[in-house]
């Protein structure tokens, strides 16, 4: 049942009767307020939900190509009571969501990627979204920000295997600013009221200090340091222009890494053990029946490995030139592959959505506590990768 607040506010006399008189309500009436009361007791505000979303994986962890976020957003009120999950939304997919009334699907991978000029019935992909508009169901999309975030995609798919496990290459918070720093060196003494003048024009601008430089260094003078973001930039290097400068030097700031977070996964193993026992522990890890093997170089089933590196998904930006005996992804080009096995690293590939898919129910699980029970969770049946051992 989906209402809007005015339908609320205007049946509350009738929901006030529901608990101090109903025997004054006609049977319709009851019926329908106690629909109303359901609908409002269960389920969250959309802006709730998208809220919570963010707050367990922020859309800053994603690569800074994708397309992450709430997609496609019905007019308010919206109320969320029950959510779809799926790697991929389909046609298939988001008939099952129409037909089980969901009220938001949350799809691994971005439905809408390359900027929308106009939607019609012409593309299976445009006629996906205006089904999601047509039914009021939002669309929320995490994608890579669920492979970077600790505990997430890739720390699954590294769950294969016994042993220590970190990220491949280590991610940093997009969500603030570029900073830089700014050592500004005046031949004698600083300016007159420089401090005071670059306080008032550049509030954002953080002054770090001033120090008298040794001449036994091969430079004198004196320094003076001031951090800013990238925008304020030639705002504040025009500023010093008017003054004399024996030099003016900038550097990039970084943030510190984000612990646990970051794209693919290096796995050091507990215990070394054979290429054909690795194979059985991914099968049964992503319920494959089959996947696919290249060999390294003068490799067989029964050598030993002790490392594998994981990325969901396409692996080869990621796994490329990492050292590890065994990579492990859904898809790579043929050019990639005879690098790593040529280079005596071997390789398995489950197809890219399999090695994504199975993340969803844990997934499922982690959204019940995340929405305190309030929103009933449910996984595609629908969904599957599109390649199948033919």
């Amino acid at each position: 049942m989906k209402l809007t607040s005015a339908l609320f506010l205007n049946n509350f006399s009738h929901l006030y009767k529901i608990v101090s008189k109903p025997a004054l309500l006609s049977h319709d009436q009851l019926c329908y307020s106690l629909s109303v009361l359901r609908y409002f007791s269960s389920g969250m505000d959309l802006e709730q939900v998208v809220d919570r979303l963010k707050k367990y994986a922020s859309p800053s962890l994603a690569a800074a190509w994708d397309n992450v976020g709430l997609l496609v957003e019905p007019s308010a009120p919206h109320r969320v009571s029950r959510i779809l999950l799926t790697n991929d939304l389909t046609q298939e997919v988001a008939t099952e969501a129409t037909a089980l009334k969901v009220d938001m699907i949350i799809s691994y991978h971005p439905p809408i990627f390359q900027p929308v000029k106009r939607l019609t019935q012409e593309s299976w992909k445009d006629r996906v979204i205006v089904q999601c508009i047509e039914n009021r169901i939002a669309v929320y999309s995490p994608h890579t920000s669920y492979d970077i975030l600790h505990n997430g995609l890739s720390d699954w798919l590294a769950a294969a295997f016994v042993g220590k496990s970190g990220p491949v290459t280590q991610s940093f918070d997009r969500s603030f600013s570029k900073e830089l720093s700014l050592s500004i060196r005046f031949p004698n003494k600083l300016p007159d009221c420089i401090e005071e003048q670059l306080v008032k024009a550049f509030p954002d601008a953080v002054i770090l200090g001033h120090h008298r430089i040794d001449s036994q260094l091969g430079e004198s003078g004196v320094r003076l340091d001031v951090t800013c973001t990238e925008k304020l930039l030639p705002q504040l290097t025009s500023f010093f222009e008017g003054y004399e400068l024996r030099d003016l030097k900038i550097t990039e700031l970084f943030k510190p890494p984000l612990s646990g977070h970051g794209e693919g996964r290096l796995v050091t193993l507990d215990h070394p053990m054979t290429i054909k026992d690795a194979i059985l522990l991914i099968k049964s890890h992503l319920k494959l029946a089959f996947v696919r093997l290249g060999l390294g170089q003068r490799k067989t089933t029964e050598s030993q490995i002790r490392t594998i590196a994981a990325c969901a998904g396409s692996g080869s930006s990621v796994l490329r030139g990492v050292k590890a005996d065994l990579y492990l992804t859904g898809e790579m080009p043929h050019h990639d592959v005879l690098d790593a096995v040529q280079s005596g690293t071997s390789v398995v590939l489950c197809e890219h959505s399999n090695t994504e898919r199975g993340f969803l129910c844990v997934l499922q699980q982690t959204l019940h506590v995340l929405f305190d029970e309030k929103i009933d969770i449910k996984v595609s049946s629908a969904d599957r990768d599109p390649l199948e051992i033919a």
